[in-house]
Parts: C-alpha cells; structure tokens; sequence
C-alpha cells in the first residue's frame, strides 16, 4: 500500500511523468503518466554535445516528496551516433567512469544480448525500428542520457525517468530530448539499468504519438521493448503475478502490476510482431480500443475480449507446454511464465465440483483438476446469463490439447469437451471488462471407454465390438472365447 499512496502523491504534483521506482531490492517500478501532454515546442537547431561538454541540467531532487528541483552540473562523457551521456560531475570516477559509459553506448547504439529480436542493433535502433521516431525538440540525431543521484525517499530508490516536462517551454524545462538514470543504486553498466533505459525510451516514443494512453497499454509496450532488446527485468514481477494470477491486468489510474503488463506486452507482439505493437503505438486511440482496431486491421484476433481470453489461456497452458509449437496461440516463447498459484486444485474422480466463480475486472482465476481417466469433461454454468467471459478449458496430457469458448460459442454458456485420458485438466475463465463478473460453474467429468483387457488389439472396451452381446469367457479374447470375431479368427492357437 505504500507505493500506491506515493504513486498517487507523485501524479498530483508532477504532470507528464513516466517514473520507475524499486522499492527497497525489489525490482518494482510503478511508471506513472499523467493525463495530459503539455505543448511541444520545437527550438532552432543548436549544436549537439561533444566529449568534454559541461551542462547544468534541471533535475528531480527525489529525496524529497514533492520532489524539488535542482541543477546538475554534469559533463559529457561520450558521444555514439544516437546517443549523449552526461555524468554528473559528483558521480565521475565515483559510481560512473569510461568503461561505464563506453558499455552503455554500446548497448544503445551497437548491440543487445542474445535474447534481443536482433543482437546486431542497440537499443536505440531496434526501438525506433520497432515503435517509431522519438520526440525532436533540439534537432539533435540522439537522446541526451543524464546519469545522477537521484535519491530515495521512504525507503523507495529511483533507477530512471522520461518527462515531457523537458519537451516543454516549462522554466524547468530542459528543452532537450532526454532520459535521467540513477548510477548509484545499481550498476549503471548491468542489464537491469538497460533494461530500465529500453521502458523509458518507449515511454519517450509514446509521447511522440499518444501521449493520453490508458496506463496499463503504456506499461504494456514499454515492458514489451524490455523483452525485445533482450533486457526483461521485470522478471519479479512476472514471479508476483504467477503466485496472485488474479491480479487485473488494468491500471486504477496510478499504478499497475508490472508482472501482467509483461504478459500482455509479450504475446501482443508474440501474436502480431513488430507490426501490431507499431500501430497500437501510433493509434491516437486509447486502450482496449485502440488494441482491437489494430487485432482486427491485422487480421491477428475477431476482437479484444478473444484476444484476452487466448492471453489467459496462454498463461496457464505455457508451463504444460513440452516444446515450442508452431502457429500455437496458447503459449510464450519469449518467457517462461511458470505455473501458476492456482485459484483452486480438485481432485475430484468423477463427482461434479460446485464451484463458486468471483472473476475480476480484467483478471482471470483458473482451477486445477488432477483427474484421471476423464473422456469427457462437461461445464455448467447455471443461471449464467452475462455474456462477458472467456473460458479455455486445457487437457494436458501426452499431446496438450486446448479449447476455447466464449459467448459466440454455440453451446454456449452449457459446454462439453473431449478430454481423452489427459491429467491434470485447467480451467481458465477470463474477464476482459471493467466490472467483476460473479458466477458458479458446475464441473464435470465422466471416465473414458474403458478398455477391459490390456492385451486386447482394441482402443476401447471389445465388448462394442465383440461378435457376441455378452461375454461368454471372462478372459474376453484369450485362447479360450469362442467369439470368432474376436482378435481375427479364435481359434485357440
């Protein structure tokens, strides 16, 4: 609760802020935005910095809350073809030195790690390949990266920051295209920061085109530009939503949960590449509607609340998934999502569970049935009228086997479903609105054809295919039965 009472502290007083924060050693960065864009005003070209450059930059003092203003000398220290890096003068050869910068200069201009979609590109490139052009207030070909203290407060330490304050005519603007990453409470060369520097540069490219976004889109794509360089820090937070799967995916207007905005950044463009996460970037529309113009303009899903129940199908499926398969829509190959903290686990045989279903606004639950045997698995919903959830149902077995249902659906809310002998069996119910959708399902499974004698050439019991209504050998098709249709010919050899 803490972070959230200082997230809504920081969007009172700070307009046009995109923050990262970590509490404590806790990889968390609630990113905050504002609701409006302040008014961008292009400035005559000026020279772009050199090596040996000194600048005093305004800058956050975030030991205080509301955080005060102060100047930053600072000088530069490396010049790449995309990118400027001032240190400020107090760090230098203190947190910060030249391996440091010439580390970072590499990774923004040059070459990301294997996991990047293009290891031969810097973070730069493949963003703006990615996503589209950054802000260009100064005329400059690159973005300024100001490394300096920036603070704690409450226990609270601040990694980096993009603010459209600085593409402003503000007094505390700097009028520069720019980023500010902290260098002292993590190592300013190591991929957590780099993983810092590719959300906030995609919250930069955001402000080009749609500076109003709905936060939890925002965050989205900005976790997305994480995973694509190769820099998916966000890993904790992936770990928390796995233990509390039914976290909403929105935003409550100041915050969101960084492990769902990671899952939906990445199977948005695991679904539609480098193309559908460009145009949600450049749809002036908002949120789920903007995402659905772009799903249905690219032929990737009939429309969101599908999409959304394939995402959480997805997250249940992954951990079950054996190997990767092609054209495979429920499942992650950029993360491994791990299995989740179950809403409720059954083992039920082949009694019918009751189950009380509270699913909330832009969340899933998802139960866990460890059955064995099941052909055939029946949901009810009684009295279910709402139209507004999505239900994958996953039998995991020797071949995982997935299938999906929704309002459309024809059997719909009343549904059966061949399971074969697969254990355990998932249900994921998916709530892709804003209101909490309360319901109860009824589940149940029925045994498959058993097949009465192991030895017996038949899949199912022979008794359906014996020439004989009844057997007349409890051995069935031993040398003994006198069925000749039996095991193709009975002759008793």
């Amino acid at each position: 609760m803490r972070r959230f009472a200082l997230a809504l502290l920081l969007v009172a007083v700070l307009p046009g802020l995109a923050f990262a924060v970590r509490p404590k050693t806790e990889m968390l960065r609630p990113y905050l935005q504002s609701g409006g864009a302040p008014l961008r005003m292009p400035l005559p070209p000026a020279p772009a910095p050199v090596v040996g450059d000194t600048h005093t930059f305004w800058a956050w003092n975030l030991n205080n809350m509301p955080p005060t203003d102060e100047h930053i000398p600072a000088t530069c220290r490396g010049v790449s073809d995309h990118g400027y890096v001032f240190v400020e003068d107090a760090q230098w050869t203190v947190t910060m030195n030249q391996t440091d910068v010439d580390t970072v200069l590499n990774t923004w201009d040059t070459a990301t790690p294997a996991g990047s979609i293009d290891p031969t590109k810097g973070i730069f490139e493949i963003e703006t390949e990615l996503y589209g052009d950054p802000p260009d207030i100064d005329g400059w070909p690159g973005i300024v990266l100001l490394y300096y203290d920036m603070g704690c407060y409450m226990g609270q330490c601040f990694d980096g920051f993009f603010r459209s304050l600085d593409e402003t005519n503000d007094p505390h603007s700097n009028q520069m295209d720019m980023l500010f990453l902290d260098p002292v409470h993590q190592d300013p060369g190591s991929d957590y920061m780099f993983g810092v520097m590719a959300h906030e540069f995609n919250h930069m490219i955001q402000y080009t085109y749609d500076p109003n976004e709905e936060i939890w889109l925002s965050e989205s794509l900005a976790e997305a530009a994480m995973v694509v360089t190769g820099y998916p820090t966000d890993l904790a937070w992936l770990d928390d939503f796995v233990q509390h799967p039914s976290t909403t995916f929105w935003d409550d207007g100041t915050s969101v949960n960084y492990g769902a905005a990671l899952l939906m950044g990445t199977y948005l463009y695991e679904r539609g590449g480098i193309d559908l996460l460009q145009a949600i970037t450049k749809d002036p529309a908002h949120g789920e509607g903007s995402v659905e113009a772009q799903l249905q303009a690219l032929g990737v899903s009939a429309n969101f609340p599908t999409f959304f129940g394939d995402l959480a199908t997805a997250i249940a499926a992954d951990h079950f998934t054996p190997a990767v398969r092609a054209a495979d829509p429920y499942q992650f190959t950029l993360l491994d999502v791990g299995e989740l903290n179950w809403t409720d686990t059954f083992s039920p045989g082949f009694d019918a569970q009751s189950i009380p279903l509270a699913v909330p606004a832009g969340a899933l639950v998802a139960y866990r049935f460890d059955v064995t045997g099941a052909g055939q698995a029946a949901v009810v919903f009684p009295q279910y009228e709402a139209d507004d959830l999505e239900l994958g149902l996953i039998a995991v077995g020797g071949q995982i086997a997935v299938e999906r249902r929704d309002a459309a659906s024809s059997d719909w809310p009343n549904m059966t479903f061949d399971l074969g002998s697969a254990t355990p069996v998932l249900l994921v119910l998916a709530n892709p609105t804003n209101a909490d959708s309360e319901t109860s399902a009824q589940v149940t499974f029925a045994p498959g054809a058993a097949d009465d004698d192991t030895a017996d050439d038949d899949a199912v019991d022979d008794d359906a295919v014996d020439d004989d209504a009844t057997d007349d050998d409890a051995t069935d098709d031993d040398a003994g039965d006198d069925s000749g249709g039996d095991n193709g010919g009975g002759c008793g050899c």
